[in-house]
């Protein structure tokens, strides 16, 4: 009976087992409910540009998406480090330039160490280059790099990837922080400095689509130069690219600016997140910034044009799995990773359960089989007992034979109610056990027999004796 009770828990677990997985399945692919997205400075793209994804974020995935405002590549990076956010902007090689050249930078900066596991950052999408400004104040008497010595030049807010990029084209100019009068301003007092004679030059690393640009240009005070030997620097830094800024791209009416092309490296504005971020969610996000109508509304021109070979280019951190789906789909795996690694400890209980079940299934089987031949072992030891008491019968006994008769009956229905049909077949003891029953059934029923015979026999033999008389003398 315990037998079929464990059968059937079997099967009933085997049928839910796949409506147990559909629930887990879709309760750990479902995507977060919130995310928090790092921005950006006031004047430059990456605040623009993030709020915009966070809107798409919430209207295309239905996931509430917080902000927070931040100075720039470096904080972003921290806040992603630490776990604060995550999505954020990035200008490559930003943390590597600053712990190169700018003493005790990871200590005081508080920077952790990058892992290499859960929790380390990683790669999503390049959204579109970054290039290089080299902006002067026109009566600033700045021809070349070399007239910078001395003069009142803006690198950027501390910390920031405008920052770490001014220092290596200082640098790449033959120059250092005390070879000039450095400034370190935000984006909207960089056109107050040159309208008021305070700045002489800046340097600007920022998408071509930012507003500061024709601010500046439309001015009349500012002019843009050219970075001299621009392959020599993209040998020495292989995340940037030579870049030319076409004339007139920022102000198209005379005088044009630029009134020349320009040439200058650029670095990929690249959005980051960690590798411990969803999986799911990463695959959307990446889908949704690579669409048309993300790039055409956020004017990111080379996204657009380049599409997935632009997005994946020159990644500083590896690419996240989720991002990777989208950029290799026939090398991803049939089911997704993040269900695959979350289940991991489901899918070894369920495992365990079945080999648990298994084993305990055979012990139970073994258990009542033992159990099944100790009561056989009984059954037959009974009966030896009761063919043992017959054949201490002299005879005459007959009442006494026909009770050792109703026990073998009752001891082979007793067992027989022990035993499956089955189980007497394939049990040989079982077997032996029913042939010792109907072997001793004979012989008792056989000395009954006899011994009813001998007891009619002595009563004929009496009567006849009683009918003939006495003998004769």
């Amino acid at each position: 009976m315990g037998d079929k009770w464990v059968r059937i828990a079997v099967v009933v677990f085997l049928i839910l087992l796949p409506l147990i997985i559909a629930g887990v399945y879709r309760k750990l692919t479902a995507l977060p409910k919130e995310i928090t997205i790092a921005t950006g400075p006031p004047g430059g793209v990456y605040l623009p540009l993030s709020e915009s994804l966070a809107r798409e974020i919430e209207e295309q995935l239905n996931v509430t998406v917080h902000t927070v405002p931040t100075n720039g590549s470096f904080e972003n990076f921290l806040l992603l480090q630490r776990g604060k956010v995550d999505l954020a902007l990035y200008q490559p090689n930003t943390v590597d330039v600053l712990k190169h050249h700018v003493p005790h930078f990871t200590t005081e900066a508080g920077l952790l160490p990058q892992p290499p596991g859960v929790g380390s950052v990683a790669f999503i999408a390049n959204l579109y280059s970054q290039p290089a400004h080299f902006i002067v104040r026109r009566d600033a008497g700045i021809e070349s790099p070399a007239d910078l010595k001395g003069k009142t030049v803006n690198l950027g807010l501390k910390h920031s990837g405008n920052y770490a990029r001014s220092l290596v084209l200082l640098q790449h100019f033959g120059l250092d922080e005390n070879s000039i009068d450095a400034k370190y301003l935000g984006f909207p007092k960089i056109k107050e400095g040159f309208l008021d004679d305070t700045l002489d030059a800046a340097f600007i690393t920022l998408g071509v689509q930012a507003p500061i640009f024709p601010e500046l240009f439309a001015t009349g005070k500012c002019d843009i130069l050219s970075i001299p030997y621009v392959e020599a620097l993209t040998a020495k830094h292989f995340t940037m690219s030579q870049y030319k800024i076409p004339a007139g791209l920022y102000r198209y009416q005379s005088p044009a600016a630029p009134a020349t092309d320009i040439h200058t490296v650029a670095l990929g504005a690249q959005l980051l997140t960690r590798t411990d971020v969803h999986a799911g969610l990463v695959e959307e996000v990446t889908k949704l910034v690579v669409s048309e109508a993300f790039t055409k509304k956020n004017q990111l021109a080379e996204l657009f044009a380049g599409g997935l070979q632009f997005a994946q280019e020159k990644p500083e951190f590896a690419v996240h799995r989720g991002a990777e789906r989208v950029y290799n789909p026939h090398a991803s795996p049939l089911l997704p990773v993040e269900f695959v690694e979350k289940t991991e400890g489901i899918r070894s209980f369920i495992f365990s359960v079945l080999i648990a079940g298994f084993f305990g299934v055979r012990w139970f089987r073994q258990r009542s089989v033992k159990e099944k031949e100790r009561k056989l072992d009984g059954y037959i030891q009974s009966l030896l007992e009761i063919e043992q008491q017959q054949l201490s019968l002299a005879g005459g006994e007959v009442e006494t034979l026909q009770k050792l008769l109703d026990k073998v009956t009752s001891l082979k229905q007793e067992a027989l109610g022990t035993f499956a049909a089955h189980e007497l077949n394939d049990v040989r003891a079982a077997d032996c056990f029913i042939g010792m029953c109907h072997a001793l059934s004979d012989k008792i029923n056989a000395k009954i027999l006899r011994q009813q015979l001998d007891k009619r026999l002595g009563e004929l033999v009496s009567a006849i004796g009683k009918l003939s008389g006495p003998t004769p003398p």
